[in-house]
């Protein structure tokens, strides 16, 4: 649908150069709310409620769907970019891309592409090294002992990062974790959403798989969403950080992870306790003469 057939729909207050402002139609509006504009690149209408509305809640108000929002004038079905998602090496050159596309009808669809040596991309990545969502951030925030959100698709993680809660992915969706992530996770603490759907929660079971043993602690969560719901539905229906970590502390850990944990623990007080005999041992041999007083009663 053109966008001005699209903005008959709406009740518009005011029209700027690349903009309509409208009544949103999702909620008691008496300000306006409604941002209304137009990506010329994408050929997609862009829908905003300042308010917190979600798209699909305002196309629903006034009868509307997903698909009212692409061009559906063309013959045919000419897929458009409507993301890129990056993924880079440890320190931040970029290495391989998930591009996110939607054709004239809504569908979305993926593809996978490399960047070689001089930055140009290329389509495909068989034969290249690949990399976890956002790694640097990934490493630092592990080093800082921060919980590390895992879901499953990249726009998850940058919903989730825009909150400031620490997250990633791995590519090509569900299935497709390699050994070569574990390394990242060592003594790390996990958290897991899986969307709501069987391969979802098989993805899910392949990551606890690859970390029992590697991670310091593993929890994995269950969302109050839809049938193939993701985080980014459930952070759209309104639900708050708070609510999010609430859900977290009130998951069990993993009984393999508490075993680890306690492990860590005691490995962590043996090397506390040697580090204390060894001050000892260097302060009764040391050259000076004084009496080495280590208790009140001994000397």
């Amino acid at each position: 649908m053109n966008i001005l057939d699209f903005v008959k729909h709406f009740e518009i207050k005011k029209i700027s150069k690349n903009s309509y402002q409208a009544l949103c139609p999702a909620h008691n509006d008496k300000q306006a709310s409604l941002t209304i504009s137009y990506d010329n690149k994408n050929e997609v209408i862009l829908l905003h409620c300042h308010a917190g509305c979600n798209t699909t809640d305002i196309l629903n108000s006034v009868n509307l769907s997903l698909k009212e929002l692409y061009n559906n004038n063309t013959k045919d079905n000419k897929l458009k970019e409507i993301a890129r998602y990056i993924y880079t090496e440890e320190n931040g050159v970029k290495k391989h891309a998930t591009i996110r596309y939607i054709d004239s009808k809504g569908n979305k669809t993926f593809k996978q592409g490399y960047y070689d040596k001089n930055g140009n991309f290329h389509f495909g990545i068989k034969g290249q090294k690949i990399y976890l969502y956002r790694l640097p951030e990934l490493i630092e925030d592990i080093a800082q002992d921060r919980e590390i959100f895992f879901v499953e698709e990249e726009k998850d993680v940058d919903n989730l990062r825009k909150l400031g809660i620490p997250a990633t992915t791995s590519p090509m969706g569900a299935g497709k974790w390699r050994d070569e992530f574990n390394k990242y996770f060592e003594n790390a603490k996990i958290v897991i959403i899986p969307d709501n759907d069987e391969p979802g929660q098989k993805h899910a079971e392949l990551i606890i798989s690859n970390l029992i043993n590697v991670a310091f602690s593993i929890k994995l969560i269950k969302l109050d969403v839809k049938e193939k719901g993701d985080v980014s539905d459930w952070l759209e229906a309104r639900h708050t950080i708070t609510e999010l970590y609430t859900i977290v502390s009130n998951t069990p850990t993993y009984s393999k992870s508490k075993e680890i944990e306690q492990k860590i623990r005691i490995e962590n007080d043996e090397r506390i306790f040697q580090n204390e005999i060894e001050n000892i041992r260097n302060y009764i041999y040391s050259e000076d003469d004084k009496p080495k007083i280590l208790h009140d009663n001994v000397i």
